[in-house]
C-alpha cells in the first residue's frame, strides 16, 4: 500500500492476468496484466493523468466509480506496468503537502486591510441567517485617515513566497498542471459562521483563528465535525461597469462567447462542459490547483448602506486541455458524447434556451458569458477580465428563460513558478490594482 498524504487517498496496488478479449494497446510477446488503483479523485484528474500514463507508459487506462472512489485500472505487459509503477512512487515522493477542494495546505489566509497594528481591535456585528460582519475598529480609519496597508501586503507576500517554495518542490505537470502561476483577484464580500464566545479580539488572534481553519489540514470529514469559527467568501453578483473608474483608458485586447453548464456526477461532484456561441461543445473546465487563497476583509466606508466590498487573490497552476488532438479524445468519449447535444436555442424560436430530456434533472447551472479582456497596465504584468454573464435558473423547466444578468470583474496576471522574483512584482501589480478597483466595485 502506498500512502499518498499530498491528496489523502491511498493506492491499492494488485497484478492478475489479462483474459480480456480487447486486444492491447501495445502489442508485446509478454502476456499483458492489469494494475488496479483505488483511488478517491475527480474523474477531471483521472483525465489529465491518464492521459499522461498513457503516452508515457503505453498502457491502457479504465476508470470504473465503486461506493469509495474510484477505480483505475492499468492494463499493459510488465514493463509498462512498472512504469505506471514508478511514476507512482515518484508521486507519492514528491506530493507532501494536503489538498482538499483543491486548495494546498498552507496557501490559506484571511487578512485585514489597512490594518495599523497586530493589537488593533476587532468588532464582530450580528447579521441575518447567524452571520456575522468583521471589521477592523480603527481611529485612522473612523476619522478618514489613511493608515497603510503595508503589513496586509507584507503578509500576503510571505505566505506567497513560501507557497512558491512548495510548488517548486512538487509540482508535477500530470497532477498539477502548468509550471505557469496564474494569479486573479475577484471581488465579494466576506463574512464569518460559527462565531464562538468568547470572541478573538485583536486583528492577530482572528487572522490566525480563520487562517488555520480553513486550512486543507483542518478541512477533513473529521475536522468538520466540529464546526469551527470560519469565514466565507460570497462572489460579486451585480452591475460592476463602474471598475473603469479606475482606468479611463482601457485597451480592449480579446473577446469571446462561451457558454457553461454544470452536470450534477456524484456527491458532491460535478462536471463542468463549455460550449462556443454556437452552443457546439468545445472544451472541459478542470478546477486549477490553488497554491495560494488570500482573502482581504477591506475597511467598511463611514455611512455605508450596501454590502462591504472585499477581495480574493488567488495564486493557481491552471489544469487544461492543451491541445486539440487531447480535446478531441476527452469530447468523443462515452463520459462527454452525451453532452454534445445537451443544449441548445429554444426550437419555437424564442430568445431562451433549451435542455434535452434526460439531462434536464441533472444539470446544475447554465451561463453565457461574453467576455472580454483589457491591457490596462501597458507592461502586460497584468490585465483586467470583464465579464457579463446571464445565469439561467434550472430548476422546474427544461426551457429557460429570463436570466439573472450580472458582471464579473477578474484582475489577472502570470508568472513563471520558478521565478520569484518576477512573481513578486506581479503579485503587488495585481494587489495594487485590486485595491484601485475595489471602490468602484459597488453591489
Amino acid at each position: 500500500m502506498l500512502l499518498l498524504s499530498c491528496f489523502c487517498f491511498f493506492f491499492v496496488l494488485s497484478f492478475q492476468e489479462n483474459t480480456s478479449k480487447t486486444p492491447p494497446v501495445f502489442v508485446d510477446a509478454v502476456n499483458y496484466h492489469v494494475l488496479k488503483l483505488s483511488i478517491s479523485f475527480s474523474q477531471y484528474l483521472f483525465q489529465i493523468y491518464s492521459l499522461f500514463l498513457f503516452n508515457k507508459c503505453f498502457c491502457s487506462l479504465l476508470l470504473a466509480q465503486r461506493s469509495a472512489g474510484y477505480i483505475l485500472e492499468a492494463t499493459g505487459n510488465y514493463l509498462t506496468l512498472h512504469g505506471v509503477q514508478k511514476e507512482l512512487e515518484n508521486l507519492e515522493s514528491t506530493c507532501k503537502s494536503c489538498i482538499y477542494d483543491h486548495n494546498v495546505s498552507g496557501g490559506t489566509q484571511f487578512l485585514f486591510l489597512n490594518q495599523s497594528s497586530p493589537e488593533d481591535r476587532v468588532t464582530f456585528k450580528t447579521l441575518k441567517k447567524g452571520d456575522f460582519a468583521v471589521n477592523v475598529a480603527n481611529n485612522a480609519l473612523l476619522f478618514g485617515l489613511s493608515s497603510g496597508d503595508g503589513l496586509a501586503e507584507t503578509k500576503f507576500c510571505s505566505t506567497l513566497s513560501s507557497q512558491l517554495k512548495v510548488f517548486q518542490r512538487e509540482h508535477l505537470l500530470y497532477m498539477h498542471g502548468a509550471d505557469t502561476l496564474t494569479i486573479k483577484a475577484v471581488f465579494g464580500s466576506i463574512y464569518v459562521e460559527n462565531v464562538q464566545f468568547p470572541l478573538p479580539s485583536s486583528v492577530a488572534e482572528v487572522e490566525k483563528t480563520l487562517s488555520e481553519n480553513t486550512d486543507p489540514k483542518n478541512q477533513s470529514r473529521q475536522g468538520n465535525r466540529q464546526k469551527k469559527m470560519r469565514h466565507k467568501f460570497i462572489p460579486f453578483s451585480g452591475r460592476a461597469g463602474g471598475w473603469s473608474a479606475a482606468y479611463p483608458r482601457p485597451i480592449l485586447q480579446s473577446s469571446k462567447e462561451t457558454y457553461t453548464m454544470g452536470i450534477k456526477a456524484g456527491k458532491n461532484h460535478t462536471q463542468t462542459v463549455v460550449y462556443d456561441e454556437n452552443l457546439k461543445l468545445c472544451d472541459v473546465e478542470i478546477p486549477p490547483i490553488n497554491w495560494v487563497v488570500t482573502d482581504v476583509k477591506a475597511p467598511r466606508a463611514v455611512n455605508a448602506k450596501s454590502r462591504d466590498t472585499d477581495f480574493r487573490i488567488t495564486v493557481c497552476s491552471e489544469r487544461k486541455l492543451e491541445t486539440e488532438a487531447e480535446k478531441e479524445e476527452i469530447m468523443s468519449s462515452g463520459n462527454y458524447e452525451r453532452f454534445k447535444s445537451a443544449i441548445r436555442q429554444q426550437a419555437n424560436g424564442g430568445a431562451g434556451l433549451e435542455l434535452t430530456h434526460e439531462l434536464q434533472k441533472k444539470v446544475t447551472f447554465v451561463r453565457h458569458d461574453k467576455t472580454s479582456v483589457y491591457d490596462v497596465s501597458g507592461n502586460n504584468d497584468f490585465f483586467i477580465q470583464v465579464k457579463d454573464v446571464q445565469k439561467y435558473d434550472v430548476r422546474g423547466s427544461r426551457f429557460l428563460n429570463s436570466p439573472k444578468t450580472f458582471t464579473e470583474v477578474q484582475i489577472c496576471g502570470a508568472f513563471d513558478g520558478k521565478d520569484e522574483e518576477v512573481a513578486m512584482i506581479v503579485a503587488k501589480e495585481v494587489w495594487a490594482a485590486a485595491k484601485k478597483v475595489r471602490p468602484h466595485i459597488t453591489s
